[in-house]
């Protein structure tokens, strides 16, 4: 059983597994749901059903960065001449996503991470690949955040063209990056690290009642939905 994580509320303790499956279906049911009032109701349910299992300790930063995102996606269905319940299908989809990455990456730590991926078996390359992954996704939203300040504070709130959002936000957010890649990769080589080395694990994970709760909750919200 995994040790619940007191900062993120109940949710903390769900295996990593069931919430990596559980992110991947949300994104799936979202794309096949085809109204826009069921798709609205579908994702306040289940914002709702996070903030409750996280105790509304919970990161609002997936949705304020795609948020300008789903705006952009629903101008530009709108000027390629789309109905409106398409335009704001295409928007709540993009915030399918913010709540996909915050169910997942913001409620799960990197070693419950590791513990859930080598319990199941996964091989030594996946774990890593993983785990980097899900540790780039709020740093990059961070970056991005500290981008976006610097820029305000330099005047670029006065400036709105294509080009200069892309050479004052793109470029140091796409170089932010690619430093922190090059920052991951030499430490890796430093500390020897060897991902098909065998390992043990001080704890496995086995399925506990907050797992099954969460498993429930999530069908009962999403066959609902499905089924209305």
């Amino acid at each position: 059983m995994m040790g619940k994580d007191e900062s993120m509320g109940l949710i903390g303790g769900v295996n990593p597994i069931l919430k990596i499956f559980s992110a991947l279906a949300l994104f799936l049911v979202a794309f096949t749901i085809e109204e826009p009032v069921r798709l609205g109701l579908y994702l306040t349910l289940m914002t709702l059903l996070l903030l409750l299992l996280s105790s509304a300790k919970v990161s609002l930063r997936p949705f304020l960065v795609l948020a300008p995102l789903a705006v952009l996606v629903g101008i530009v269905n709108m000027m390629g001449g789309r109905a409106d319940d398409d335009v704001l299908i295409s928007m709540l989809r993009v915030m399918t996503v913010a709540l996909s990455i915050t169910m997942f990456a913001y409620t799960t730590t990197p070693s419950q991470l590791i513990r859930g991926l080598e319990t199941a078996k996964v091989p030594g390359s996946i774990v890593l690949g993983a785990t980097v992954m899900m540790r780039f996704i709020p740093l990059m939203f961070r970056d991005m955040e500290r981008v976006i300040s610097s820029s305000r504070l330099r005047g670029g709130g006065q400036r709105r063209t294509l080009r200069f959002h892309y050479r004052s936000l793109m470029v140091p957010a796409i170089a932010g990056v690619y430093n922190l890649a090059d920052d991951v990769t030499m430490a890796m080589h430093l500390r020897g690290y060897d991902p098909e080395a065998p390992r043990s694990a001080l704890r496995s994970l086995t399925p506990g009642l907050m797992d099954l709760i969460f498993a429930i909750s999530f069908a009962i919200v999403s066959l609902g939905v499905l089924m209305l």
